[in-house]
């Protein structure tokens, strides 16, 4: 693994905590407070963000802010990922209708990186899951599944990243039984087992407010090993449900899984009928977003 660079870590933190506090700003005490240097370390990167535009500092009040350089950049990596970009307009109304969060999740290597995050009108960000644009998480079971499900050597992959030993046989078998009936649905349900902690109270519970490279490593290293096998679900043979993720998965022109579009956080069980709905409703706008990004679906 890469040795992190302080001074590029800090440079996260600050850009990061100040994307949270919206028009309030922090002040060079708050942010050097937050970054653990003293003000005399801290000021030349503001003031070298300040003058490329990155940052604005308020004339009176003398708290940083996000610059206006910031905009063009933003809108640059916006048009980079078109994708995610149509992904992202197709939740907007299954937002709306559903009442629930929706998130567009990219498949990155070995790990998950949260897209975009799409909430319905009057409702906080933190509806869902606790989750931020830009966070990342461990691709390995149970999380995933909807990802890796059509491509075998990406199955086995997964697989081995929890289940290598040889008494892991029947997990592993299990596994690939929900896989298929997550192919022939075109849909994965995730359920949050009964437990002290809801997974939007663990996630909190695991980053709070952190920022940058912190809670990163947080959300990668530490949340698969609260998570039980029974978050995946198979079968719909119960009465009903209450889900952590309803998703389904955008092909690229090679056929692989590079997206998944995700309903998240419902408030509330919901009959076996409304997941299979949701569910439907879910792989239609995927297969949608396939077909409008001129990828390949994998049957």
């Amino acid at each position: 693994m890469a040795r992190p660079s302080p001074q590029t870590e800090r440079l996260v933190d600050v850009l990061e905590v100040l994307a949270d506090t919206g028009t309030a700003g922090r002040s060079l005490a708050e942010l050097s407070r937050h970054l653990g240097v003293d003000k005399a370390t801290c000021l030349p990167m503001l003031q070298e963000l300040t003058r490329v535009g990155w940052l604005f500092r308020h004339p009176r009040r003398k708290t940083f802010h996000l610059g206006p350089r910031l905009v063009a950049i933003g809108k640059a990596a916006e048009t980079a990922i078109d994708t995610v970009d149509l992904a992202r307009e197709a939740l907007h109304d299954l937002a709306e209708t559903s009442g629930a969060p929706c998130l567009v999740i990219a498949h990155s290597g070995e790990e998950l990186t949260v897209a975009a995050v799409i909430t319905p009108k009057g409702q906080a960000q933190r509806r869902a899951l606790g989750l931020r644009a830009g966070d990342r998480i461990a691709l390995r079971p149970p999380l995933g599944a909807v990802l890796v499900a059509w491509s075998p050597p990406d199955v086995e992959r997964w697989l081995d990243r929890r289940f290598r030993d040889p008494s892991d046989d029947a997990q592993r078998a299990r596994y690939a039984e929900t896989l298929d009936l997550v192919r022939e649905r075109g849909y994965a349900v995730e359920e949050f087992p009964s437990a002290p902690l809801s997974l939007g109270e663990l996630l909190e519970a695991l980053v709070g407010s952190e920022y940058g490279s912190r809670r990163a490593s947080h959300l990668v290293e530490d949340q698969i090993s609260r998570l039980r096998d029974d978050v995946l679900i198979g079968p719909l043979s119960r009465e009903e449900y209450w889900p952590i993720s309803i998703n389904a998965p955008v092909f690229d022109r090679d056929g692989r899984a590079t997206l998944a579009m995700c309903v998240v956080d419902l408030t509330g069980p919901l009959s076996t009928s409304r997941v299979a709905e949701l569910g439907d409703a879910v792989a239609r706008l995927a297969r949608s977003v396939t077909l409008d990004a001129h990828g390949q679906s994998v049957d």
